[in-house]
């Protein structure tokens, strides 16, 4: 998936990254979208600041960690960083262990508009055994209603859970919090592990296209080479599950074979032109560049299509 704030790059030949071209090329395409009106995003979700040491866990003051707060009297954040007795992170280096020193209830607020409906989701694991927990939603202040079934989770891989809110008449603040049940060996501050969390409006990947001409000629001539960098980006609140990019080529232009890569963002590197093999291709038939991004991508999945705008083209 493409986290909610996560940009990725592509550059490629043909579509992408050209030869055989005639005529003007456009140093920037027209996009649609080109913004995402009413976004609304956690801070800091994965749990990824500050840094902390590699493998080794920090009791942090909530004012130093970017979003989040606790109600709990001493103030204080657990984040560990992936490794630190054996448990991995779930995304990035970093995740939370939901109580500190003490029983509370970590949380963030974030402004919104009433009649909002609102997602969620999160990742969640026991820590010494099978832990569980719950979200809950409502206005600072006020009493916070539970959001969903309780989350239950074993301390051997990580559970996703998601749900939904609708943000009730006249509350322009919503509070987003977590609470735990209960854990393995019953201790209320050992245990329910938190990362990868999202709140807030759906996905919305807004996708932009420079060309630069290597050869140097403006405007393009019959044998220059095109490179072609297709940048996209999730501007929405919530993640955009194994979104896919597909681009064809313009009349006037060959592919350049072997040219396409990530060169941001997950599964940054080298693509092959064939399908099957890894996140992209090039499609002779139909002269498509398609490349497949974000976090859980492979070479076949692709729920979410992002196609931009047909740029203008070359004139001949």
């Amino acid at each position: 998936m493409i986290a909610a704030g996560a940009a990725f790059a592509v550059v490629a030949a043909g579509g992408l990254a050209v030869v055989g071209v005639t005529g003007t090329s456009p140093a920037v395409a027209a996009q649609d979208p080109t913004s995402c009106q009413g976004s609304l995003a956690l801070t800091n979700g994965g749990f990824e600041q500050p840094a902390i040491p590699d493998t080794s866990y920090r009791l942090l003051q909530d004012a130093t960690v970017p979003g989040w707060q606790t109600t709990a009297t001493d103030h204080q954040i657990e984040l560990w960083s992936t490794g630190f007795n054996g448990t991995p992170s779930s995304a990035g280096r970093q995740f939370a262990e939901l109580n500190a020193t003490q029983a509370s209830t970590l949380f963030q607020d974030v402004p919104t508009t009433p009649g909002q409906t609102l997602g969620w989701s999160l990742d969640h694991r026991g820590r010494a055994g099978t832990d569980t927990m719950r979200v809950i939603i409502g206005a600072p202040g006020g009493t916070l209603t539970q959001s969903g079934a309780n989350l239950t989770d074993g301390n051997t891989a990580w559970g996703t859970h998601t749900g939904t809110y609708k943000v009730p008449a006249g509350q322009t603040t919503t509070r987003f919090g977590f609470q735990a049940v209960s854990s393995a060996g019953g201790n209320a501050t050992v245990g329910n592990f938190l990362d990868n969390i999202s709140f807030g409006s759906g996905p919305c990947v807004v996708a932009s296209k420079t060309v630069q001409n290597l050869s140097g000629h403006s405007p393009a001539q019959v044998g220059d080479t095109l490179r072609y960098t297709v940048s996209a980006t999730n501007s929405g609140g919530t993640p955009a599950p194994q979104t896919s990019l597909a681009d064809p080529l313009d009349a006037g232009l060959t592919y350049v074979p072997g040219s396409l890569k990530i060169t941001a963002g997950s599964g940054t590197g080298t693509l092959t032109d064939a399908s099957g093999d890894d996140r992209g291709e090039y499609t002779a038939g139909d002269r498509t560049v398609t490349v497949r991004l974000g976090d859980g991508a492979t070479a076949s999945a692709g729920a979410h299509s992002v196609r931009p705008r047909p740029r203008p083209r070359p004139s001949t």
